[in-house]
């Protein structure tokens, strides 16, 4: 019994028990309830973006593995003032082993509906205010040269002729990379109030203020007079506390080299309803006649001194419940935290230039001049960026959102070096011990 106990100790040290996890990337975030979207804007909407939404995705396994969330129309967070102006979007699947979404030159190799009407989802909507999940099986012309499994997903509205005040948000996910393409614009919002039913937006306002209190019927707040709010910064009001703090986070890996580094902002309405606070005309971003060559098309304007659309707050959140302070502005941080500043972004519908140089400090180039451009993952964070304003952003790298780690599952035994050493000796030992035994059997 004894020998037992010590064979079954040192089989145990044979193996490690680990916790096996993987990472969620998601874009623009991975929560279910903070708001953050993805967004393509329907035809009476201003945008500066194309009407789509261009993201690669990148399988290791034997399958592409992704989830949409919230890829349906209408109901929770999309603006759909009627039934009728439900803003339905596909997403359409292709090809691209180079990464850089020049598979978009060649031809569509699946399909998804939002609303369930055509390609691989026939008959079944994608879920609302929820994670629709897919699998397609890996297609050789996907292959990388790095031997990973590539594509580029265009979402576009189904019907892009949709009159009305329409838009479609989403957030997609999955268990390899997922990221937009370098020099592809993309276009976010967190949604707030333009539901075709006002029991959604009640829905989409207890989620982003667990604490609220909303009556349908008279659009009271936390039991005021209809059209009266608390202060959200007062700890005693109900909207206090807020799944939606204004922040935004985008990252990009930068490469070696480089001497520059261009971020450019769009419609950010940069500037405040009283005109204290106001875009100003950038110097190292071009106006009249240049338009940047990927919001041509679209709503863009040339450059100036813009004014804002809708203003941004630029002061005291306690105005209104979709504000977020401070005033939109962002920072770029390098891979050591060194953090540059650009408080004075876009105007409506403009992109503007924000760049950093390692040769000159002119302001006609540049806002900052910088002694390296670190290689690394660089962040680009946005804050106070108010509820129900479109935005805009294009890096010069492939841009990425948030990873999160899974829970791990149940541990999992693994043998370790020494284990394998381990066990060797004893089925060694086991066997001359067996031998001996049968030997004195014999005798």
């Amino acid at each position: 019994m004894r020998s037992l106990i010590v064979f079954i100790a040192v089989l145990l040290v044979c193996f490690n028990f680990v916790k096996p996890t993987s990472a969620l990337e998601c874009m623009p975030s991975c929560s279910s309830v903070d708001g953050k979207f993805l967004a393509i804007a329907g035809t009476n909407l201003s945008t500066i973006v194309d009407q789509e939404v261009v993201l690669n995705l990148v399988s290791t396994g034997e399958n592409l593995e992704f989830s949409v969330f919230d890829g349906e129309a209408g109901e929770n967070w999309d603006a759909a003032p009627n039934l009728d102006s439900r803003f339905h979007v596909m997403y359409q699947l292709y090809a691209d082993p180079a990464g850089d979404a020049s598979g978009l030159n060649g031809s569509v190799i699946a399909t998804w509906t939002g609303n369930g009407s055509s390609g691989l989802n026939s008959g079944t909507p994608m879920a609302n205010n929820g994670w629709s999940n897919f699998s397609f099986p890996n297609v050789p012309q996907a292959l990388s040269p790095g031997g990973d499994y590539v594509y580029t997903m265009r979402v576009t509205p189904i019907d892009p002729d949709i009159p009305g005040n329409a838009q479609n948000v989403f957030k997609i996910r999955t268990t390899n990379e997922l990221y937009v393409p370098a020099m592809f614009p993309v276009t976010f919002i967190t949604p707030f109030g333009a539901q075709e039913d006002l029991a959604f937006f009640r829905e989409d306002i207890m989620t982003l203020y667990p604490n609220a209190t909303l009556d349908i019927d008279t659009m009271s707040i936390c039991g005021l007079p209809p059209g009266e709010t608390c202060d959200p910064n007062d700890p005693s009001c109900c909207l206090f506390e807020t799944n939606y703090n204004g922040d935004w986070n985008f990252f990009m890996n930068v490469p070696g080299g480089e001497t520059g580094l261009n971020v450019w902002d769009g419609d950010l309405d940069y500037g405040d309803f009283a005109g204290t606070v106001f875009d100003t005309d950038d110097p190292n971003t071009p106006g009249d006649p240049f338009l940047p060559p990927w919001s041509e098309g679209t709503d863009v304007v040339f450059q100036t001194a813009r004014p804002a659309n809708p203003h941004d707050n630029n002061g005291s959140s306690s105005e209104f419940i979709f504000v977020r302070d401070p005033s939109i502005q962002y920072f770029v941080i390098d891979p050591l935290g060194n953090s540059y500043q650009n408080f004075n972004p876009s105007g409506d519908r403009e992109w503007e230039l924000f760049r950093l140089d390692t040769t000159t400090d002119d302001p006609r180039i540049a806002e900052y001049r910088v002694d390296s451009i670190e290689p690394g993952r660089w962040e680009v964070r946005l804050v106070g960026v108010d509820m129900s304003n479109l935005n805009s952003i294009l890096l010069p790298f492939d841009l990425r959102g948030e990873v999160v780690p899974e829970p791990p599952p149940a541990q999992v035994p693994t043998l370790n070096e020494w284990g394998l050493l381990g066990l060797s000796a004893l089925i060694l030992i086991a066997s001359i011990m067996y031998i001996r035994r049968q030997r004195t059997l014999l005798t």
